[in-house]
């Protein structure tokens, strides 16, 4: 008996809504992107101040096996919650106790603002793709990012599974 494993063929979609995969090759770049959106819910009363993005990058139209690293941004939207501080931190809590801090003692990450004279708002981090596996993998998924503690939603938990589903044994982004 032979096992076949064949790789997800992505169709572009340059701008999917949150929770739809999103797929694209950029020419000048010679590098295709693949990527959710996902809105957590705060875990306070007010607007939803976050959007995390995941994002799997590769060079060309294919990536023939599982990526080692995946990037993780989590965005802030300054009219949500304006007096609060942002601060760079983004761990994610899976149902077991288990912590996978992402900005952590010697951790590399990128803190940034949206524009010259604004806050930092926006934390953009590389991890080990096997570490978004052990997320996704997980039934409830809290987070601590840019100092707000939310949770995903279940629909958010489904398109991070799909994510990784799409990815896990490769990938194209088709041209059409």
């Amino acid at each position: 008996m032979w096992l076949v494993l064949v790789a997800a063929l992505l169709h572009p979609n340059s701008s999917p809504r949150p929770g739809e995969l999103g797929a694209f090759y950029f020419d000048v770049l010679n590098q295709s992107q693949v990527w959710v959106d996902l809105d957590p819910r705060v875990l306070e009363e007010g607007p939803n101040p976050l959007r995390l993005n995941v994002t799997v990058a590769f060079p060309g139209r294919t990536l023939a096996g599982a990526p080692a690293r995946v990037t993780v941004r989590a965005a802030s939207e300054d009219a949500a919650f304006p007096l609060r501080v942002r601060v760079p931190v983004l761990k994610f809590i899976l149902h077991n106790g288990e912590v996978i801090d992402l900005t952590g003692p010697g951790s590399v990450y990128q803190f940034s603002a949206g524009c010259e004279k604004c806050p930092a708002n926006t934390l953009t981090v590389d991890m080990p793709f096997v570490q978004l596996q052990t997320i996704a993998a997980s039934p409830l998924i809290e987070a601590d990012a840019l100092g707000f503690r939310m949770r995903l939603t279940p629909s958010d938990v489904t398109a991070l599974r799909r994510l990784v589903a799409a990815v896990t044994e490769g990938a194209t982004v088709s041209d059409h």
